[in-house]
């Protein structure tokens, strides 16, 4: 193999593993771009906590049974973050369980 053919090789090689590097696999079904994944939280009118992620042109939101506390979101927002910068897949149930949210249904 020539010098050329094996450095091309291994520019390609280096961008295919970059551009994997920013996908992640969300529930189980679906591979998107990390900087696309969204997550908001709020308070239903009757104070039970919902969690919204967006990603693309998908939603899914789950309800829990908390009342919302603001410090709770705040800081499962900060690790929302830092686990899909780090993630290769993410399921958002699991997630929020490890967060100490309780009973999260989709809706």
């Amino acid at each position: 193999m020539s010098f050329k053919t094996s450095s091309l090789a291994l520019v390609l090689s280096l961008l295919a593993t970059s551009a994997v590097a920013d996908l992640i696999v969300i529930n189980g079904r679906y591979i998107v771009a990390k900087d696309s994944v969204r997550g908001y939280f709020y308070r239903q009118s009757d104070q039970r906590t919902v969690f919204d992620v967006r990603w693309n042109d998908w939603s899914t939101q789950y309800r829990c049974e908390d009342e919302y506390d603001r410090s709770r979101v705040e800081a499962a927002s900060l690790n929302l973050v830092l686990q899909i910068g780090d993630a290769r897949a993410m399921d958002f149930a699991d997630f929020l369980e490890s967060e100490g949210f309780v009973d999260c249904e989709k809706f």
